[in-house]
């Protein structure tokens, strides 16, 4: 990796959405009992609805060529425009990611790989596997460093960790609405559509 695409503030890999980051002191959810969240808890319409909405249509955003030249990968172009290039922020991946997971555990609601050919079904295991490793790999490589204390807990009659952590968090609704900002917003199926158009007009052959 070249030092031009870290950046020079944080070391950071440069993205455009750096502009966005802010950060703010979080303590964590216990995830147990009478301490749970919205995305918790066995499938139902409500449960869909809070994770549909942390990514979808969210997690890809146009930029311009300058911003690509900057980025440490290529990125394409968005055909017909001047000035776009396509790129997705990989938060928003990410969390597509735990909810293949989230929703690979309740095939009688979603369907798993029920009805599929050999084929499919290979194809779903995969990107359910993928989704698990780039999740460890995202853990690995920020490896928080957090502290976990540990408490007496009375039920149990014995030492405990107590999992309300506190975390310097980037604020996620924060990002979500510098993506959204109608200036960059292009989320991956209008990008789609650009392209079959692109390909029609011009008999599949690119400039």
């Amino acid at each position: 990796m070249h030092f031009e695409t870290l950046s020079r503030e944080t070391k950071e890999v440069w993205s455009p959405a750096m502009e966005a980051v802010r950060t703010k002191a979080v303590v964590f959810h216990n995830n147990f009992h009478e301490d749970r969240t919205p995305w918790q808890g066995p499938p139902n319409d409500e449960v869909d609805k809070a994770w549909d909405k942390l990514y979808k249509g969210v997690g890809v955003i146009k930029i311009p060529k300058a911003d690509a030249e900057r980025l440490p990968n290529q990125t394409l172009a968005i055909p017909g425009e001047d000035d776009g290039y396509i790129v997705g922020i990989e938060v928003y991946h990410q969390l597509h990611c735990i909810d293949i997971i989230r929703r690979a555990m309740y095939p009688d609601r979603y369907g798993g790989d029920k009805g599929m050919t050999e084929s499919k079904k290979k194809e779903y295991w995969i990107h359910v596997d993928h989704c698990i490793d780039n999740i460890r790999q995202t853990i690995m490589c920020y490896s928080d460093v957090s502290t976990i204390p540990w408490k007496w807990h009375e039920r149990v009659q014995g030492e405990f960790p107590d999992a309300h952590t506190t975390h310097v968090c980037r604020d996620f609704d924060a990002l979500t609405e510098w993506m959204l900002h109608p200036d960059r917003h292009f989320p991956q199926e209008k990008y789609q559509l650009r392209v079959e158009a692109f390909h029609a007009s011009s008999g599949g052959h690119g400039h």
